[in-house]
């Protein structure tokens, strides 16, 4: 296992990560639009629904496995050892300081 180095957290990279995750979440209609027009009219519809299903994925993949990788205490990854999903997060750990 590695070894962690707790660091605080930088109010400028959070601002960042949230307008970057802002803009994506923005550009998910359009995409589905997009690829939506670029098929015929009676398939339009099941492709923009995909794009948002592509996008409800990753964040369910995100919640239960980015934030254990980037947030919890233990990069490893046998079941036992990391946290799945939320389970350590605490408000006062992620707060800014």
């Amino acid at each position: 296992m590695l070894p962690v180095y707790p660091m605080p957290v930088n109010a400028g990279d959070t601002t960042f990560m949230v307008i970057s995750t802002a803009l994506v979440a923005l550009m998910t209609p359009g995409l589905a639009f997009f690829y939506g027009g670029l098929v015929e009219k009676k398939n339009s519809v099941t492709i923009m629904l995909q794009s948002f299903v592509a996008f409800a994925i990753v964040t369910i993949m995100w919640i239960f496995g980015g934030f254990s990788l980037v947030f919890g205490d233990s990069v490893s990854l046998k079941k036992s050892d990391s946290p799945c999903g939320l389970h350590h997060a605490q408000a006062a750990s992620l707060s800014l300081q």
